[in-house]
């Protein structure tokens, strides 16, 4: 960088200001130097231009975007005259004539000085500019353009000019849709996602109301005015850039219910077993959503909404003088008037008529239930991609029910990925192949049984690093033949289980399903008593000696449809001794009087055959929670208490272990969080649960034949290093129960579904693969 001396500029260049003198950064040149020729720069322009006061004399040193849209100029003023000094700034792009300045300021002594300027509306653009600083040693004001006596200037090196792309806009919260829908309450929020690959420091939206005007810029995520919003519109800033390219999303407010829905008949008869079709409901707004039932009993209790998988009512478990309501709801959650239909009582078959013959069984025969196939054709109603990730790529899939989607890679004949996905938005996971680009279209054609939907296509990034990310897929297990399958689970994501709405192939109990409470039954059959778990809460058995363990579980197990119990569920307090009494990494005998001990001795009390097969203990299984599995994965050394330090931090299980080998069935929770809100474990997790569960019950002498995982319906992914075949959430709880051959050993024993809701469906899809021909 050096001073260009005044006299060295013609006056075609300051009127034209058509050449941009060429600057030697600094670095380049010593201060020492630099000051020199500015002191000389400044004698000759003095020389020339008669007997005035000592011109000014600076050095321009950087010039960068500080905040979003402000320029920071540093430059130093290394010499003074006799008056104070004016410096202006002046900016202009690369490759036009006229310059602009931004900003001035009065200088009275040397030294450093910073100096900031709003770009001007002129120069809201991408692009490289140049600046330079004017420096004005004159009494008073300027009375002409430079160049002349008391003018010098000094100049900096080009600076450049970007914005971030525009950012991705969403609705979130209750009563919202991807596409902008929104039934007004309260918790909605726009959500702005910054542009894929793109590092943001903020992002901002503002809302423009039904009078046109638009109100303030707010930080996202930004909460919805209640009413009277039309559009929001989003940018992203970044440090060092100018305010991002804006996006823009239309607001649509749907409060209208769609229209009431008719059911096939207005009475049936308890006990039947022929659905009921459902018509109608249209929606002008935001459009169609689902059909929801709900039974009211004979006392005028009613159950939840439920929304249905198929346009079919199975009515076969209302009881008799109860009544079936059935509303049609849109996509933001307004519901229709609901169709009431009366289910009247069987009549009583005569007892002289239908006597059983002797020695025969009284009990009913088993009916089983056949429901037709859904005619719903699948629709993908939304397809955002999102930026890659852990080596693959991502897009969001929303659906208005459960399909089969095929996921073709560019101009590929055959489809890269087959998945089942359920009703709502599911995230793809798209591990990167060899032969992918930087970024590819993905076609995604939908299928549910014989009903083929319409393929929608979309641009998506894939990691620079392809397949080296990803690891190895794991083998494809088969279950045992007499693998035991819990469904935990409501009606609804139960009966699309056992009733597929695609018209394939379900779990029965022939195949080996149970159902856990919360359970009403009638799903299986007509008659699935065989089918239905009783269930004992661990806490009722706290403050219990070990006999009347043993005597409340036998008599749950008597109770029980099915002759079998859950134990809900394994807590810490079954473990021992706890972590206090831990001196010296050693483990002293546990306490005869804690619970653990009181448990282990109710399973032996109860180790001694039943009258319904097996022994008593052999019908009991114990549900184990995701606290108990996490320390028996995470501990070490022989009694699983250490920790990586060598230091016992962990509670021990040896106790309840002993009393675990004698049950019918461990179940062990492989999430983390109860009810709604549950999330799997971790791929570090699921490769060292299994091993450590397997290896503390064939040390308590246990049968890992019995061992079992109970898979939780979640929409997200496990965090850590995934397999290759994690294209979806619940196909990824899977691959990882068989990334281990521990996983495997338990898997084929047959898995669990814990609240499985929308993903019962992805569920079966991955049973339906690993099923033996039974």
């Amino acid at each position: 960088m050096h001073t260009v001396p005044v006299s060295a500029r013609t006056p075609k260049e300051v009127w034209d200001r058509r050449r941009v003198p060429v600057f030697t950064p600094r670095q380049q040149r010593p201060r020492g130097l630099q000051s020199a020729l500015l002191g000389v720069s400044a004698l000759a322009i003095l020389a020339a231009s008669g007997p005035h006061a000592t011109a000014a004399t600076c050095e321009a040193e950087s010039a960068r975007v500080a905040v979003v849209d402000r320029l920071e100029f540093e430059w130093e003023l290394t010499s003074i005259g006799q008056h104070r000094v004016r410096a202006y700034h002046d900016f202009n792009r690369v490759g036009t004539a006229l310059y602009s300045t931004v900003s001035e300021s009065v200088v009275r002594s040397p030294g450093e000085v910073e100096t900031f300027g709003d770009i001007p509306a002129s120069h809201y653009s991408t692009g490289t500019y140049n600046w330079r600083i004017w420096l004005w040693s004159g009494p008073g004001s300027p009375w002409y353009y430079p160049p002349g006596p008391y003018w010098t200037s000094c100049g900096g090196p080009q600076i450049s000019l970007d914005r971030p792309p525009a950012p991705t806009v969403g609705l979130t919260g209750s009563g919202t849709t991807d596409d902008g829908w929104r039934r007004p309450t309260s918790g909605q929020q726009v959500r702005v996602s910054p542009p894929g690959g793109a590092a943001t420091r903020a992002e901002y939206v503002r809302f423009q109301y039904d009078d046109g005007g638009w109100g303030p810029h707010v930080r996202s995520p930004a909460a919805i005015p209640t009413t009277g919003v039309r559009r929001a519109e989003a940018y992203s800033e970044s440090e060092g850039r100018l305010t991002g390219s804006r996006s823009s999303m239309v607001i649509r407010t749907d409060s209208t219910p769609p229209s009431a829905p008719s059911v096939s008949a207005a009475q049936v008869e308890e006990g039947s077993s022929r659905p009921l079709s459902v018509t109608g409901g249209s929606d002008a707004g935001s459009g169609f959503g689902a059909y929801e039932a709900r039974f009211i009993s004979p006392s005028g209790r009613a159950s939840t909404w439920s929304a249905l998988a198929t346009a079919a009512v199975p009515v076969g478990h209302g009881r008799g003088g109860s009544v079936l309501e059935v509303r049609a709801c849109d996509r933001v959650g307004n519901c229709s008037q609901a169709a009431r239909v009366e289910i009247a009582h069987a009549p009583q078959p005569n007892p002289a008529q239908h006597a059983a013959p002797s020695g025969a069984s009284k009990r009913p025969p088993e009916r089983t239930q056949r429901l037709p196939p859904s005619d719903v054709t699948p629709v993908i109603t939304a397809v955002v991609p999102v930026r890659p990730h852990s080596g693959s790529g991502r897009v969001y899939v929303s659906m208005n029910r459960a399909a089969l989607l095929d996921v073709t890679l560019g101009d590929a004949r055959r489809p890269a990925w087959r998945v089942w996905v359920g009703r709502g938005k599911t995230l793809l996971r798209l591990p990167a192949r060899s032969r992918s680009s930087r970024r590819a279209t993905v076609s995604i054609r939908p299928t549910a049984g014989s009903v083929s939907g319409s393929p929608v296509s979309t641009s998506v990034r894939f990691p620079r690093a392809l397949a080296a990310r990803s690891t190895s897929r794991s083998r494809l297990s088969r279950f045992h033949t007499g693998s035991r399958f819990f469904l935990y689970d409501v009606d609804a994501a139960v009966r699309e289980i056992i009733h597929p709405s695609d018209g394939s192939t379900g779990l029965s109990r022939r195949r080996g399903a149970f159902r856990q409470e919360p359970s009403r039954g009638g799903l299986f059959s007509a008659n699935d008593r065989g089918g239905r778990l009783g269930k004992v809460n661990e806490r009722n058995l706290h403050g219990l000696s070990a006999e009347a363990i043993a005597a409340t579980l036998r008599s749950a197990i008597e109770r029980s449809p099915a002759h079998a119990i859950g134990i809900d569920e394994l807590t810490p307090m079954a473990s021992d001794p706890r972590g206090p009494r831990i001196r010296n990494g050693r483990i002293p005998p546990p306490d005869p009087n804690s619970f653990a001990s009181r448990f282990a001795q109710a399973m032996e009390l109860l180790d001694v055959p039943s009258p319904f097969g097996e022994t008593w203990a052999g019908r009991i299984h114990v549900y184990i929670a995701p606290a108990v599995g996490s320390a028996i994965a995470a501990g070490r050394g022989p009694d699983r208490n250490l920790g990586r330090d060598g230091i016992a931090r962990f509670r021990t299980y040896r106790t309840a272990m002993s009393g675990l080998a004698r049950a019918g069935g461990v179940w062990i929770e492989m999430y983390h969080g109860h009810t709604r809100r549950v999330t799997p474990f971790t791929a570090e997790e699921w490769k060292r649960t299994p091993r450590a569960f397997v290896n503390e019950l064939r040390r308590a002498g246990g049968d890992t034949s019995r061992l079992h995982f109970l898979l939780p319906g979640t929409s997200g992914y496990p965090k850590g290093k995934l397999p290759a075949g994690c294209v979806t959430p619940m196909r990824c709880v899977w691959e990882l129960a068989e990334s281990t051959s521990a996983g495997r050993l338990i898997l084929r024993n047959g898995v669990g579904g814990y609240r499985l809701g929308d993903q019962a469906r992805p569920w079966l899809a991955e049973w339906q693969r690993r099923a033996s021909k039974q």
